[in-house]
């Protein structure tokens, strides 16, 4: 048995379950987890690191290709939309 999909199928029955904070601060890694949060009790160690990793979570690095990649995209949309025959 795979210790990381058996403690997931407990924590559905857990009264306290542990686990890092990015867990449930990353949206994506949250989501995966199907916990269900209402009327729970959260306590964050070391809760002055979080600032930093609720950025992490919302962050994202865009190389010069994709940027390059978006202008050429908006100039099609911007083409198109002062010449909506074509």
């Amino acid at each position: 048995v795979c210790p990381y999909f058996y403690s997931r199928g407990m924590s559905k029955s857990a009264e306290v379950i542990f686990m890092p904070y990015n867990y449930l601060v990353d949206p994506k890694i949250r989501n995966t987890l199907a916990l269900d949060l209402k009327n729970a009790i959260l306590i964050f160690d070391e809760a002055h690191n979080l600032p930093k990793v609720c950025a992490e979570a919302i962050s994202f690095d865009l190389d010069g290709r994709e940027v390059a990649g978006c202008i050429a995209e908006v100039q099609k949309c911007i083409q198109i939309l002062q010449d909506p025959v074509k």
